[in-house]
């Protein structure tokens, strides 16, 4: 009897503590409606890079509204509010590719609406493709899974990939002779590579580590870490004033050299929408060359919009029903500026291909 009793005051006193939490009387709770997203004269939610986006929130009362307030998903977009309901946004200030936007309406009885769209950005026309005419062949290490690719002074400075086999190597260009190797702890998978200055930057894929050499003896300098996109590394180039850095995704990062911190953030789109799982890069005369994984083509990126210029078409570049072992993806482009050609292979193949573009 005496638990019992001791049981009925505990379950009054929880209760009173559950009604103490209630709202007061007086004061409405939010509760949250459907705003209605409607985008103006676009047809399957593309809207071409260069246009003004018009977006117009529609809820049942709107007579009752008392704030509206339309945000992007991909951070700060200056936009043009026509009404309480209409907004505008330039393209060139969103960016390219997918985007998503969020609605809010407070209504006078402090209801809260929401409501939410996405829309793709993209580039009026499909960009030119390329071809190429094929200058020189050079054997290529059929071991070394490329990921990333330099030409430095008449020599080629790798980095292989795979755990337990990954390093970064100094390679004759024509003979493919390995000069000089440092392999890396197993732990590690080997990614991009950039030269600045006279240090080698080598990204690793899920280790979030960025491995620093001198060029000179590939002496492991230091390491450091980094923090930001999904947390992988992919693709590294260097264009004179900061490293760009690609994670796999649609997006390329700018680096500051001196602490790595992000700069800006850009999305690589085309006339479909968002470039995906973007690997190797190459800077070049103000461009982006970079390499897809499971394609064979180059996408050719401009710097301060993210759109895509150009693919470099290169299939059938390696003849695989000639090659007797497995080979894998194309990845691996290096620019040579005394010839102004390029130096193009892939994971394990047997040859370093150098080409020049036919536009």
């Amino acid at each position: 009897m005496r638990f019992r009793f001791l049981g009925f005051i505990l379950l009054v006193f929880l209760l009173s503590c559950k009604e103490e939490r209630k709202p007061a009387r007086g004061v409405a709770a939010p509760s949250a409606r459907n705003v209605r997203i409607q985008f103006v004269d676009v047809e399957k939610s593309r809207v071409p890079f260069g246009d003004t986006l018009w977006v117009t929130l529609e809820v049942d009362d709107p007579e009752q509204a008392v704030r509206t307030s339309l945000q992007s998903t991909r951070g700060r977009v200056p936009m043009i509010q026509r009404d309480d309901y209409t907004f505008g946004i330039a393209t060139q200030e969103m960016g390219g590719g997918q985007h998503g936007l969020k609605a809010e309406v407070m209504m006078a009885d402090s209801t809260l609406l929401r409501g939410s769209a996405s829309v793709r950005v993209v580039l009026p026309e499909a960009p030119p493709v390329w071809s190429y005419r094929l200058i020189d062949t050079y054997p290529h290490d059929i071991k070394s899974y490329t990921q990333g690719l330099v030409y430095h002074e008449g020599v080629l400075f790798e980095s292989a990939g795979q755990y337990g086999k990954s390093d970064v190597r100094k390679v004759a260009l024509e003979t493919g002779e390995v000069l000089l190797r440092k392999p890396l702890d197993a732990e590690f998978f080997a990614e991009g590579l950039a030269l600045a200055g006279d240090e080698l930057f080598q990204l690793t894929w899920r280790e979030r580590t960025v491995f620093v050499y001198d060029l000179a003896t590939l002496n492991q300098q230091r390491r450091f870490g980094f923090d930001f996109g999904n947390g992988e590394g992919w693709g590294l180039a260097w264009t004179g004033e900061s490293f760009v850095f690609s994670d796999g995704s649609a997006d390329l990062y700018f680096l500051r050299p001196e602490d790595w911190s992000v700069e800006k953030q850009i999305r690589v789109f085309d006339h479909q929408g968002d470039v995906i799982r973007l690997n190797e890069l190459e800077y070049v005369d103000g461009k982006i060359y970079a390499n897809m994984l499971d394609d064979e083509r180059i996408a050719v990126i401009d710097l301060e919009s993210g759109a895509v210029m150009a693919y470099w078409n290169l299939a059938g570049i390696l003849d695989k029903r000639k090659v007797q072992h497995r080979v894998d993806v194309m990845n691996g482009i290096a620019y040579r500026p005394d010839t102004r050609t390029f130096l193009v292979t892939g994971k394990l193949w047997p040859s370093m291909f150098e080409v020049v573009p036919v536009l």
